[in-house]
């Protein structure tokens, strides 16, 4: 930093014709330049009349800016986010939208929140809190976010999001992850993402365990599509592998033919259903109905030697669901 500083007082610095930049080169390759500036405590300052220099050259104007000097975690202000075009209007029809104007909270070292607002105009005002943590010395980490939106028409919509992960132990972990809004068609109507615009809404969690004699795993997971409101959930999907067993151990200098054989085996199950939008009992077709889809299958396996044998037993079961009495 470099310019005029005419007082420097214990908590407060003043100057103007600042140049300060966040470069680490011996020669910059940008810095901005205030007019007026101004440093609070030693880890606050605030600007006013600044510009963006690229070396020598100005790109860009701010009437002021407000920004945190201090190094490391701390709390402070988001730096909002907006356009040109929602400062200054090209054409009548255009809305403007100013968001991430909030607060951040370093609660501690492990753990932050954060809420901001986002205002667009003639269609909604919403608010947003955000939770995280991270407790590397027990492998967990997590996040929370929660949305509500007050559309001008009237109403109010919801959504949110969060994701947990937790390594309990060398043979453990969990991980539970979950998404929501109560309403799929002001996503679409929002959202300039095309990929969110096609994008599911899903939620999973799974468990998994790993024993002396085989691992098991548990999961479960739902998905609700934005394009048609369809929603496929599979709950439960469990499947256990066992360790592989040596029978009639012998040194190999003893062993016979049947010796040291080895048999492994595996089952798995799980159940899904399919959730379309209601049809009219007049107008019914089997291919958009509610489906519940049960699959299963038990394995195993001897070997001995060259010699292979695999045995398999599975099964699947198909219901359509609400199936009107005079269609069936």
């Amino acid at each position: 930093m470099d310019g005029d500083l005419p007082a420097i007082l214990p908590d407060t610095v003043f100057g103007h014709d600042i140049n300060f930049t966040s470069c680490q080169e011996t020669e910059p390759h940008y810095h901005f330049a205030a007019r007026e500036f101004k440093a609070i405590g030693g880890s606050w300052f605030v600007a006013r009349n600044v510009t963006l220099n690229f070396d020598d050259v100005p790109v860009f104007w701010l009437p002021f800016i407000l920004q945190s000097s201090g190094s490391g975690r701390h709390s402070g202000i988001l730096t909002p986010r907006f356009s040109v075009n929602d400062i200054v209007r090209t054409s009548r029809g255009h809305t403007r939208r100013v968001s991430n104007i909030g607060f951040f909270w370093a609660i501690n070292d492990y753990a932050d929140a954060t809420v901001a607002l986002d205002w667009w105009s003639d269609n909604f005002t919403a608010l947003t809190g955000g939770f995280r943590y991270r407790v590397t010395q027990k492998f967990l980490d997590g996040r929370t976010n929660v949305r509500r939106f007050w559309k001008v028409e009237g109403g109010s919509e919801l959504s949110f999001d969060t994701g947990h992960n937790w390594q309990m132990d060398e043979r453990t972990s969990i991980r539970v992850s979950a998404r929501y809004a109560s309403s799929s068609q002001f996503v679409r109507e929002n959202s300039f993402d095309p990929r969110e615009i096609t994008q599911s809404i899903d939620s999973d969690g799974g468990l998994n365990r790993r024993f002396d004699w085989g691992t098991l795993s548990l999961s479960a997971n739902r998905r609700r599509f934005l394009s048609d409101d369809r929603v496929e959930m599979t709950l439960p999907t469990a499947s256990l592998s066992l360790k592989t067993i040596t029978l009639f151990k012998a040194p190999d200098s003893r062993a016979k033919f049947f010796n040291n054989m080895t048999w492994s085996g595996s089952a798995r199950y799980s159940k899904s259903t399919v959730d379309r939008a209601a049809q009219a009992d007049s107008a019914f077709s089997e291919n958009l109905a509610d489906v519940s889809n049960t699959r299963g299958s038990v394995s195993s396996s001897f070997n001995l030697g060259a010699f292979s044998w695999n045995q398999n037993l599975s099964f699947t079961g198909l219901s359509v669901l609400d199936v009107p009495a005079l269609v069936a």
